[in-house]
């Protein structure tokens, strides 16, 4: 089964979870999302080659052309 597209709100704090240091697994709980979803979602993020903080930065309809 394909990986669920999640609310750019929950990229938005699933990138905020991961500039604290939080694992794929924490996050997933934290979001209620499953953690193959987050998993997805952090090696598209991953293969930007952009940093975190950089990526907050971006607009919405930004982070949503990254998917």
């Amino acid at each position: 089964m394909a990986a669920k597209k999640i609310d750019i709100m929950d990229v938005r704090q699933l990138i905020q979870l991961k500039i604290k240091g939080e694992s794929n697994r924490s996050c997933s709980s934290s979001l209620a999302i499953h953690r193959n979803t987050v998993n997805y979602y952090v090696r598209q993020l991953k293969a930007t080659g952009t940093s975190y903080p950089d990526l907050l930065r971006l607009s919405d309809a930004q982070l949503s052309e990254l998917f």
